[in-house]
């Protein structure tokens, strides 16, 4: 499953199919048709993936983790080409300004989200097969809140200055970002 998000909203899920490799092309293919649907949007619709996800559909800035598909060179190329920014992550582009070094799982939005969602898609009883489970992750997804979304990606600089606190280990569980004095 891939997905993007903002505070505003989210593009479609993208379910890939049993068995279907993502690869760099694939996640490339997914990722342009993603990018061209969500900055096509111009009005809101109701449900949490038609919202219009950027006011300037020109400007905004795709994150990503550092999952191999995403960090090839034919994706790192067609996002320096179509999207205004992005975080690099090729090392060898460990000097650009966006630059994002691996496993901050503690920092991205989407994998706090997909913690959330975890309580929705293994609930008892678990899923007993593929289509179950796409049940559940297409509940989980149309359940989400924008305040959710919202709450998550303000976090991100309070998280930024505890991971930075804790010289690049992971943030302990007691951590509140309530008391954090860099929070949104």
């Amino acid at each position: 499953v891939w997905m993007g998000i903002t505070p505003k909203g989210t593009s479609k899920l993208v379910i890939h199919p049993p068995g279907q490799k993502v690869n760099g092309p694939y996640y490339l293919k997914c990722l342009k048709k993603s990018v061209n649907e969500f900055k096509g949007r111009t009005v809101d619709g109701d449900r949490i993936d038609e919202k219009v996800l950027f006011e300037d559909p020109n400007d905004f800035v795709v994150e990503q983790d550092f999952a191999k598909a995403h960090a090839t060179k034919a994706v790192q190329n067609w996002l320096s080409e179509n999207v205004p920014h992005h975080t690099p992550l090729l090392p060898s582009l460990a000097d650009e300004e966006l630059y994002m070094p691996p496993k901050l799982d503690d920092f991205w939005a989407i994998e706090r989200l997909w913690a959330i969602w975890c309580q929705t898609v293994y609930a008892h009883p678990m899923p007993e097969n593929i289509n179950q489970l796409i049940r559940r992750i297409r509940k989980a997804h149309r359940e989400t809140k924008v305040s959710t979304l919202t709450k998550l990606i303000h976090e991100l600089p309070a998280r930024i200055q505890e991971i930075y606190r804790v010289k690049g280990d992971r943030i302990h569980p007691s951590w509140d970002y309530q008391k954090s004095k860099y929070r949104l």
